[in-house]
């Protein structure tokens, strides 16, 4: 299990503009999740082997920040080129993903507050998965029905391989030109970093989380 772990996200030299920026110390989401779980295995006694990796890093401006244009090498020696330093959760999610090949996962399951596009497909009423098993993708909709906790399936077409591939580097972490997928463009990146022939499946909560006293759920992040 992988998760996003931003304790705060301004967005580095990237700055965010929205007013809402104080909800980013819920950008560490992803890696609460993936702690809760192992937490929760560990209490149960359970003895399967499961490993948690918590990427945990600040996304802020400043003179040792990262730069739009930077050139970075990734864990697998892939290089990335950043074009928007707001586009960071998946950097870190790509050297945690490269990472766990030193554990030769069966199963890698990644969980991420992502991409902003994720929430507003459903408005903001399930989360967005993207896999290369169509039976784990089977498995998790169905528990997601169970708990109330939705995913809808997109999927990764070979034209979307192709708005990742840089000029400069290996890919990059964002397609400026592209409009409505970006929830889409950060998983067919995040794959470039997945083990081979791992089972993989990539969860996208970003604005499924935040529950209105309105609905069933209380005040606050779940």
């Amino acid at each position: 299990l992988v998760g996003k772990g931003f304790t705060f996200d301004a967005g580095g030299i990237n700055l965010k503009y929205d007013s809402n920026m104080y909800q980013m110390k819920i950008d560490m989401l992803g890696s609460a999740i993936v702690y809760g779980v192992i937490d929760t295995l560990a209490k149960l006694k359970e003895k399967k082997y499961v490993i948690g990796l918590l990427p945990i890093i600040e996304n802020m401006p400043g003179p040792d920040a990262i730069k739009p244009g930077d050139i970075i090498t990734a864990y697998n020696g892939k290089t990335i080129e950043v074009m928007n330093t707001d586009a960071e959760g998946r950097l870190i999610m790509a050297g945690a993903l490269a990472y766990s090949e030193k554990y030769k996962p069966s199963h890698l399951i990644n969980i991420a507050t992502l991409s902003g596009q994720a929430g507003t497909i459903s408005n903001e009423e399930a989360s967005i998965v993207i896999s290369n098993n169509p039976n784990l993708v089977k498995k998790i909709k169905k528990i997601g029905l169970q708990q109330y906790e939705r995913v809808i399936e997109l999927p990764i077409y070979k034209e979307h391989e192709e708005l990742i591939k840089s000029d400069s580097a290996d890919v990059k972490n964002v397609n400026d030109d592209t409009n409505g997928s970006d929830c889409i463009i950060s998983a067919t990146f995040l794959r470039e970093f997945v083990p081979k022939n791992t089972k993989w499946l990539h969860l996208d909560v970003c604005k499924s989380y935040l529950k209105s006293e309105e609905k069933y759920l209380p005040q606050g992040c779940t």
